[in-house]
């Protein structure tokens, strides 16, 4: 089992990224939010990874940013119908913290509308889950507050995308709307 891999990132696409380590390229699929936080560093990188073996003599190495978001990843693919492609869909969808609040709360319509899962895929996601999923309470509180910000910062025209980056900065001991919304237009701005 390859439990992490340290290296320099020698190529990059949507969905993939090649780390050199040991005078070997590994080919590593990642999450979307983990290429964009990747594409930040310019020197050694560490991801913690997962091994799937497809077939025989063919395997797929999935990396991860933090040993949180691997440990969610494995939970999702436990899931009867989540795959890893689907389970790394997930994952690009918010902080591990906020997608375990959105199952452990039974935000189905969280699941569906940013993550992309059907409903009923959505719910079993919740039934077989919301018992192992621990989040903080803190996180817990915050999660409705996020869904209206961030339909307040699409309406000043912000893209998905921007504001997924922006939320998952936000401080999680501010918890009232109008507070958060300046934090994450501060974000945005650059301010």
């Amino acid at each position: 089992m390859i439990s992490f891999i340290q290296g320099k990132i020698v190529e990059k696409g949507m969905d993939t990224v090649v780390v050199q380590s040991g005078g070997i390229g590994w080919e590593v699929l990642v999450s979307k939010k983990t290429s964009r936080a990747l594409s930040m560093q310019k020197a050694r990188v560490k991801l913690y990874t997962f091994l799937r073996f497809k077939q025989e003599g063919v395997f797929e190495l999935y990396g991860f940013g933090t040993q949180a978001e691997k440990e969610l990843f494995e939970l999702l693919i436990s899931v009867d119908k989540i795959g890893p492609k689907t389970a790394l869909n997930i994952l690009s969808a918010g902080s591990p913290d906020k997608i375990q609040s959105a199952i452990k709360l039974g935000k189905v319509d969280f699941l569906t509308r940013v993550v992309g899962l059907t409903d009923r895929t959505a719910e079993r996601l919740i039934v077989e889950l919301s018992r192992k999923i621990k989040t903080s309470a803190k996180h817990s509180e915050t999660f409705d507050i996020d869904i209206d910000v961030q339909g307040a910062l699409l309406s000043l025209g912000f893209t998905k995308g921007q504001i997924r980056k922006a939320v998952d900065k936000l401080d999680p001991d501010t918890t009232d709307f109008q507070s958060r919304v300046k934090q994450a237009l501060k974000v945005l701005t650059g301010r």
